[in-house]
């Protein structure tokens, strides 16, 4: 089906999951006002029904990469500017991207592989159910994007070491626990963090790139690239974190509706 037809759907599935079921609502709104202390009521309820009208966007998009075209891929999801990508590839340096659950994270795996002369290698976590574990793994490797679980993630960025290659982090996950845990400053809470991309960073000396993703408008997305740093050993021991979080809260401030706000990720602090 077209997109325009899965939008129509959308809009059906909008009034069902915000007005019928009220999909984890309750946590929702909880989340917004802890971050937007400052909003009136009604600003937080706007920014919900927003939420909500975007997600139900991202099912569709998201199934729909099954069928798109790479043209169709291309144009939907660009870059603003790939002079960051350029510098490093002149430089023969391959780099970690950075990136929270902001817009469409599926999409924008994808346009990297396109749009780029780097291979893709994209970190997940496995599903318990195995029909859509490797659903999900189809659609993370449809345009030639390598994707592997984060048990294996060292492995293959040991045998992709001489090939151009990207590793892309969805960063803003929450850790399974302490060990795996760095703590940072994150809309006024001392927040936990993934490690692990920081620690390989400063590991194989590779630049940390952040990945600002925009939605101009329905069915399309800017990706706008920055360093986070480009000498990770000379780094202070949790700053790339820290400033990944803090470059991530400015992007969700600006576009708050587009960040994955139905996760439960500041339970510890209610």
């Amino acid at each position: 089906m077209p997109l325009w037809v899965l939008y129509g759907i959308s809009n059906v599935m909008f009034v069902i999951v915000f007005y019928v079921v009220k999909y984890r609502k309750k946590l929702v709104l909880k989340n917004l006002k802890m971050c937007f202390p400052e909003k009136s009521d009604k600003e937080i309820h706007k920014i919900c029904r927003n939420y909500y009208l975007f997600l139900t966007d991202l099912i569709v998009e998201t199934l729909k990469m099954l069928t798109f075209s790479e043209k169709q891929m291309k144009k939907r999801m660009y870059f603003k500017d790939l002079a960051l990508v350029e510098k490093l590839q002149k430089e023969n340096k391959n780099f970690f991207l950075m990136l929270g659950h902001v817009g469409s994270w599926e999409w924008g795996s994808a346009a990297f592989q396109l749009h780029t002369d780097f291979q893709i290698l994209v970190i997940y976590r496995p599903l318990r159910d195995v029909f859509f574990d490797n659903f999900v793994k189809k659609l993370r490797t449809r345009f030639g994007q390598e994707a592997t679980s984060m048990k294996n993630t060292l492995r293959n960025i040991i045998r992709l070491k001489d090939t151009p290659n990207a590793t892309a982090f969805i960063a803003d996950q929450r850790p399974e626990n302490n060990k795996d845990a760095i703590w940072v400053d994150f809309f006024g809470q001392k927040i936990d963090f993934l490690q692990g991309t920081e620690v390989l960073a400063q590991k194989f000396d590779y630049p940390v790139v952040f990945a600002n993703v925009t939605r101009p408008k329905r069915g399309y997305y800017e990706i706008t690239l920055e360093f986070i740093t480009e000498n990770p050993k000379n780094t202070p021991k949790g700053e790339i974190t820290q400033i990944f979080a803090s470059k991530l809260e400015n992007q969700i401030r600006q576009n708050p509706h587009l960040w994955l706000w139905s996760h439960d990720r500041f339970r510890n602090f209610f």
